[in-house]
């Protein structure tokens, strides 16, 4: 015969096989608070911490880069084609305005060289015209041409001349256009380049003429 409580666990009161199902109880009231609340148990805060990234997190991320990739791409290669296109169109209606700008400069000069050419011409053609005249006596058709020359250049010397001349003939064959050729033989006697001696001459053939 034994002693009371032998085959009980000092400081409990029940035999062990009670114990072990107290604590399997208690244990499992545990495990599922912990579920129920979202509380780890004690035996998964004694797990390690995983040293890498689980698999299926790994792939999920590679396949939303993968994705995000595919959708980036053609919105990339349609901006740099979109870029590529306005600078060459730039380029081009720069290089565009550039030759149109060089062509209508050279038209320009064209237009320029050939205006140039044709008033010399035609300078040459009534300053002749009035030399031709003025010998032939033919006054009025003299003084005509001469105008019209210096019309095209107004500070050919020899034509101011021609018509100097003209006039002063005029004034000594009919007193017509005295003020006139005093006017023109002013405009000559203020500029350096005519020698004297021909102003003086054709001073002296406008006083002869008494027109004052």
């Amino acid at each position: 015969m034994g002693f009371p409580g032998h085959s009980k666990i000092a400081g409990h009161s029940g035999t062990e096989f009670k114990h072990r199902k107290a604590f399997s109880k208690i244990k499992h009231y545990h495990q599922q608070s912990s579920v129920k609340n979202n509380v780890p148990g004690t035996e998964e805060f004694l797990l390690p911490i995983p040293a890498t990234v689980p698999t299926n997190y790994l792939q999920a991320y590679q396949k939303e880069r993968s994705i995000k990739l595919l959708i980036n791409l053609p919105v990339f290669l349609i901006a740099i084609s979109l870029v590529g296109y306005l600078l060459i169109n730039f380029s081009n209606e720069c290089e565009k305005s550039f030759v149109q700008n060089y062509e209508r400069g050279l038209s320009n000069l064209e237009k320029n060289k050939e205006e140039k050419i044709r008033r010399i011409k035609n300078f040459t053609y009534f300053y002749n015209s009035g030399n031709y005249h003025l010998q032939k006596n033919e006054l009025l058709k003299a003084q005509k041409k001469f105008t019209r020359a210096l019309a095209l250049d107004e500070y050919n010397i020899d034509a101011r001349i021609g018509l100097t001349e003209t006039l002063i003939a005029q004034c000594q064959q009919y007193h017509l256009f005295c003020k006139e050729a005093q006017i023109q033989l002013d405009f000559l006697d203020d500029t350096d380049y005519l020698m004297k001696e021909g102003i003086w001459e054709l001073d002296d053939k406008l006083r002869s003429a008494n027109w004052k």
